[in-house]
């Protein structure tokens, strides 16, 4: 981005912002902050045990479900008329 000219004669001097990306150009300072909080707040670890337990709890409905046609699937098992 254009931060400003000069004129020196006839020449005209442009300075230029540093380039940066999109992501980077939006973020202003206090969403950078938040980010970075956030960011240093996570924790790899404990982020995959959270992980495997929420799967251990899908597989454990999935395994319970086995066997019970869900209501969706037994409406779609109807037998269609056609005309």
């Amino acid at each position: 981005k254009l931060k400003h000219k000069s004129r020196q004669g006839a020449k005209v001097r442009k300075v230029y912002d540093e380039a940066t990306t999109p992501y980077h150009g939006v973020l202003n300072a206090e969403s950078k902050q938040a980010l970075e909080k956030l960011y240093r707040s996570l924790n790899p670890v404990r982020l995959h045990e959270q992980v495997n337990r929420q799967l251990e709890t899908l597989w454990a409905m999935a395994e319970h479900a086995q066997g019970k046609e869900a209501s969706v699937t037994s409406f779609m098992r109807q037998p269609t008329t056609v005309r």
